[in-house]
């Protein structure tokens, strides 16, 4: 399927950055969905793909961890959408990207659409003049979707998505379809970069609990000895 145009493309342009990362929910903890989330196993299951697939693109990554599905996460974006208020939670304890689009037909377009919102965001990023990726300080030509997306310490993601009649926020939309992803551990952590930089290969700086490597991501077999 082809991805939407940059014309079709409608973006958050406010996010926050964090000052430390949080810890104080289990991704794989078991859940029963009360809404809907939007995401069957296959939508699920190419959302997971997509996510994946950006990550392995960082190919100077010495540390980027795969991504697992987390119901959990899956549920309290769900939430989230239900509502059709287009605006970023604060104070959670995931990282969390944000899409809409009038111009999407089907789920799997928003899927592609959205994914390819948030990775084109690295185009805007710019170093900050202590060295670090600075996407906080732009209100417009932001690139925090784009870190959260890439970000190496992060290893679980869940959505949902949802076509809202009339989706609320600074600008009132009709018949929108409205997607939200969250990720834990979260990223756009202020001082720290989304991942680390090297010339010895993608994976080559594993940490002792995602040791293993499966085309250029960090993760834990559970076949090993």
């Amino acid at each position: 399927m082809a991805l939407m145009s940059l014309v079709q493309i409608v973006l958050s342009l406010v996010l926050t950055c964090q000052s430390e990362a949080q810890s104080t929910l289990d991704p794989t903890a078991s859940v029963v969905m009360t809404t809907e989330s939007g995401f069957d196993e296959q939508l699920r299951a190419q959302m997971l793909t997509l996510n994946n697939e950006y990550r392995q693109d960082e190919y100077e990554a010495g540390d980027m961890n795969k991504l697992d599905w987390s119901p959990l996460l899956e549920a309290y974006a769900a939430n989230h959408t239900e509502k059709c208020d287009f605006r970023h939670q604060e104070n959670s304890s995931w990282g969390e990207n944000l899409y809409r689009s009038t111009d999407a037909i089907t789920p799997l377009d928003t899927i592609f659409g959205g994914m390819q919102a948030w990775h084109l965001e690295h185009y805007n990023i710019k170093q900050s003049p202590s060295g670090y990726v600075d996407c906080c300080s732009e209100t417009k030509k932001t690139c925090c979707h784009f870190t959260q997306l890439v970000w190496a310490r992060t290893e679980y993601v869940g959505c949902a998505m949802k076509k809202c009649a009339t989706l609320t926020g600074e600008i009132v939309y009709t018949n929108a379809w409205f997607m939200a992803c969250y990720y834990y551990p979260p990223g756009n952590v202020l001082t720290e970069q989304p991942y680390q930089r090297t010339s010895a290969g993608q994976c080559s700086l594993c940490g002792p609990t995602n040791p293993d490597c499966d085309n250029g991501l960090c993760y834990f077999d559970t076949k090993r000895c």
